[in-house]
């Protein structure tokens, strides 16, 4: 059988057709931006990309030479990842003036050779610079993925040089065969919670079904909309939580609020945080900045005692109590 009788997927790429189409044609852009949330895809898509760029068959990437088994590996000598070392909190300039020199340095066995950057969001503005030099007069075999959260953390002159991906979520209908492939025994009903929590992204909603915390993410998110709403009903409804739960996933509740006042307050601020929940939008709209800190802090508070020995059930009612007194202020 020849190599482009059968393809591989090896790095499976849900929903985002405009971008598989483009992984699937080759990917001949020197210089690609992806930019989504974690657990978007983004990753995944970043090494396909990569293993377009040194596959040996027309069809890329196949999945099956030597060069997409290596690269599925992480083994393939003309790929390097690049990522923020685990001393620093940021992508180093020296790094990315080292990324500069050696991409004008041949591939060692394929056509092209790729530089992954995670992060790259973290990249300072004389780093990015120093990257500029190398994406305005790029060395025929180079090629630059960029991974970032937030695009407009990226110099305009930079994205200028970037063909720019936005990760999509996936509609129903794609993350029902997306869920159903990755998790066929989960069933469907739960599969569709996840992934409506997950707000149409695999990765998280994956999790979800491996922790199996649908409960008490819809729980966090019934709270929240209690309080968007200013309706004590709704919170205590929301924070009535069964006999057998445990601290654990009282805890997983607490989290999962604490990341949508967060998401709030991020929006509040003028910034716009990856994926924010419909209730964190709802609550930036109808409260103050001022506010959504108190009600944060509440949360984190009631998070750091979780941990003693106080029932799940008793101290849900408090943190409504609590949430509802802040509300009326």
């Amino acid at each position: 059988m020849s190599s482009t009788s059968k393809r591989s997927d090896i790095f499976p790429l849900y929903g985002n057709r405009r971008l598989a189409r483009y992984i699937r044609s080759g990917g001949d852009g020197q210089a690609v931006v992806l930019c989504g949330p974690e657990g978007s895809g983004r990753h995944t898509a970043a090494r396909s990309l990569a293993a377009a760029a040194v596959c040996m068959s027309p069809e890329k990437p196949c999945g099956n030479c030597a060069a997409c088994r290596k690269a599925a590996a992480g083994e393939h000598q003309d790929i390097r990842l690049i990522s923020v070392p685990e001393d620093k909190t940021a992508i180093p300039v020296e790094l990315i003036r080292e990324v500069r020199a050696e991409a004008y340095i041949r591939p060692g066995e394929a056509e092209n050779k790729v530089y992954i950057i995670e992060s790259a969001e973290t990249l300072k503005e004389y780093a990015q610079n120093a990257l500029l030099k190398v994406l305005e007069e790029p060395p025929a075999h180079a090629r630059f993925v960029l991974i970032t959260e937030q695009e407009d953390a990226l110099l305009p002159t930079v994205l200028s040089r970037c063909r720019v991906f936005r990760m999509e979520p996936l509609s129903a209908e794609e993350g029902e065969a997306a869920l159903a492939a990755l998790r066929p025994a989960a069933a469907p009903e739960a599969r569709a919670a996840a992934l409506a929590a997950a707000e149409g992204y695999v990765g998280p909603a994956l999790r979800l079904l491996a922790d199996d915390r649908r409960r008490e993410v819809a729980a966090a998110l019934d709270l929240a909309r209690g309080m968007a709403n200013r309706s004590e009903h709704e919170m205590a409804l929301a924070a009535f939580l069964p006999d057998k739960t445990s601290r654990e996933q009282y805890g997983t509740l607490l989290d999962t609020l604490t990341e949508i006042i967060a998401a709030a307050v991020e929006i509040k601020c003028g910034r716009r945080p990856a994926a924010p929940a419909e209730e964190a939008e709802r609550m930036a709209e109808s409260m103050s900045l001022g506010l959504l800190l108190r009600l944060r802090d509440t949360v984190e508070k009631a998070r750091s005692e979780a941990n003693f020995n106080i029932r799940p059930q008793t101290a849900a009612v408090a943190l409504c109590a609590a949430l509802a007194g802040e509300l009326s202020m």
